[in-house]
């Protein structure tokens, strides 16, 4: 039988003594302990429960962690007995980073109720219902990416405004526990609204909180100020549970402040400290592909794709640096995949249409490129492309009138249009001087006769 490493007792008081007896799953927050009906004793029905499984085949278990670790009351969470069940029986839902997060809410609420001289500032329902809800909202404004990576996220209108409804009932109900003004926060910040979210995350209690301190630091990024954003970042990146996300902030920032080489090392620093993270693995598929590296953008892309596949934007830049390589079949492998998955995307069809023009399938890619604007008639470069393919089948009138059509629609590269231009000019030429030539060759032939 595999050998446990089991917490003491003195560690199982500590933990349960440090959450004042209370479940730390923020959407339970039952109190474990209380009066037996013999009056000399007491009924205890929490559990220490290990964040990192004791042994081998555990829940979330870590090789890496020597048995001192696996046994230390930093590897321990106190939970109803629920809970503890319901963390190890689904263990997908409840990663190692979730249960340390529930750790430290559940202590400094903790801490907060023995400071207040009144007793505890919200009834336990109360705060129980605002936790649920706050778990909801979060989910909605960042999806997969969890609740600390709303950044370039970009939630749906009916998911805003059910978010919307749900602050405002936090409100109502708890104005003044502060994740419901980090929740605000990020809400302001994904409509738009970032000096309104700035004002609030400088309105929380504690200025050194590092929840706070992240959304300062984007709503300063936002607001062109990223210079100032950078330090606030490093601060919060020496905070674990905060740190892979923090890193990922830092590196834009950087970036935007020409620090090129520091935001690059912040983007693997990021995956360092969770390798799942989607949107480093973007970044450095963007360095890579600039510095001349689209072998290793490739590696960056496709990882990121595999990571959050339901981001429409990570699938569109991985089939362009497969473009770019020449590896046409592998591009339209990965458009088809994420066709699959946004088969509505008007710029996914339209990358594919060029994609098979490439490969000389020019009534395939016209189809596509057509579809693509039939989805989004203002899709300036699937205009752009159309032109092309029909330049390459020598329909100049209907190639010129599709680059007008770009054009109108709002093409950004103008020197592009203009060199566009020249080419067709030229074909157009060579057409003609061709057509005339074998004009002129047919002639001679018939005058032989």
């Amino acid at each position: 039988m595999t050998e446990r490493d089991e917490f003491s007792e003195t560690t199982k008081r500590r933990l349960a003594e440090r959450v004042g007896f209370r479940c730390s799953n923020p959407a339970c927050g039952k109190v474990t302990t209380g009066p037996h009906s013999i009056p000399e004793k007491s009924i205890r029905i929490g559990r220490a429960a290990h964040i990192c499984a004791a042994a081998p085949r555990g829940p979330r278990y870590l090789a890496e962690q020597s048995p001192a670790e696996r046994a230390s009351i930093r590897n321990a969470i106190w939970l109803c007995a629920n809970c503890a069940d319901l963390i190890d029986k689904d263990e997908p839902a409840f990663a190692a980073p979730i249960l340390h997060e529930w750790k430290v809410q559940a202590e400094a609420f903790a801490l907060k109720e023995i400071e207040s001289s009144s007793g505890p500032s919200i009834p336990t329902a109360v705060r129980q219902s605002v936790a649920k809800q706050l778990y909801t909202a979060f989910d909605l404004l960042a999806g997969a990416e969890g609740a600390r990576r709303i950044t370039g996220l970009q939630p749906s209108s009916s998911d805003l405004e059910k978010v919307r409804r749900i602050i405002e009932e936090c409100e109502s109900e708890a104005p003044r526990i502060e994740k419901v003004k980090w929740l605000k926060a990020c809400y302001l910040l994904a409509t738009g609204e970032v000096a309104q979210a700035h004002e609030l995350s400088l309105s929380h209690q504690d200025p050194d909180d590092p929840e706070r301190l992240l959304i300062q630091a984007q709503c300063l990024h936002k607001l062109g100020r990223a210079e100032e954003a950078i330090p606030l970042l490093v601060q919060v990146a020496a905070i674990e549970d905060l740190a892979a996300t923090a890193f990922y902030n830092l590196g834009l920032a950087q970036d935007d402040c020409g620090q090129h080489f520091q935001a690059k090392e912040s983007y693997q620093q990021a995956l360092i400290k969770d390798p799942t993270y989607a949107y480093p693995h973007s970044r450095l598929a963007k360095h890579a592909y600039e510095s001349g590296d689209p072998e290793t953008a490739a590696l960056h892309s496709r990882a990121a794709c595999q990571l959050e596949p339901n981001d429409e934007v990570l699938w569109f830049r991985f089939a362009l640096v497969l473009l770019d390589l020449q590896r046409v079949g592998e591009a339209v492998d990965v458009l088809d995949s994420a066709l699959a998955r946004f088969p509505a995307s008007s710029e996914l069809h339209g990358m594919r249409g060029r994609a098979l023009g490439q490969v000389g399938m020019m009534t395939e890619s016209e189809e596509a490129i057509r579809y693509s604007i039939t989805l989004d008639a203002k899709n300036e470069t699937s205009w752009y492309n159309l032109a092309f393919c029909l330049m390459l089948q020598g329909r100049f009138d209907e190639s010129r009138a599709a680059l007008q059509k770009a054009v109108d629609s709002g093409y950004p590269d103008a020197s592009a249009v203009e060199r566009f231009v020249e080419m067709l000019d030229q074909c157009f030429d060579a057409c003609n001087k061709e057509e005339e030539e074998a004009g002129g060759e047919a002639q001679d032939g018939q005058g032989g006769d």
